[in-house]
């Protein structure tokens, strides 16, 4: 297994860089339009987040922007989650581990 990235040194994926892993979860996630409380008609701008990944969504003015923050949200949400002993979801077959 090869480390994701030096500015990553607790963090493996098996044979595969950590933008792989990022983007196997992106291909999973949704994005909706987000709406104001008080008035339902004001468009607020997009949400975008990945099942299985607690906590870790981005919000933007447009789609794309949206993926853009989350994705740069799941590089640090892989290392929280890692350096806490918790697992993270495998998304098309790839599998993040800690390194040893």
């Amino acid at each position: 297994m090869a480390v994701i990235s030096s500015n990553l040194p607790n963090v493996k994926a098996d044979g595969l860089s950590l933008d792989s892993w990022i983007s196997a979860a992106l291909a999973s996630s949704t994005t909706e339009a987000v709406y104001g409380d008080e008035d339902p008609e004001h468009f607020e701008g997009w949400w975008t987040e990945v099942p299985g990944c607690q906590g870790a969504w981005g919000f933007g003015e447009t789609p794309d922007q949206s993926r853009q923050m989350l994705r740069e949200t799941l590089e640090d949400w892989v290392v929280m989650e890692v350096d806490a002993g918790r697992s993270v979801p495998v998304f098309c077959g790839l599998r993040v581990v800690a390194a040893r």
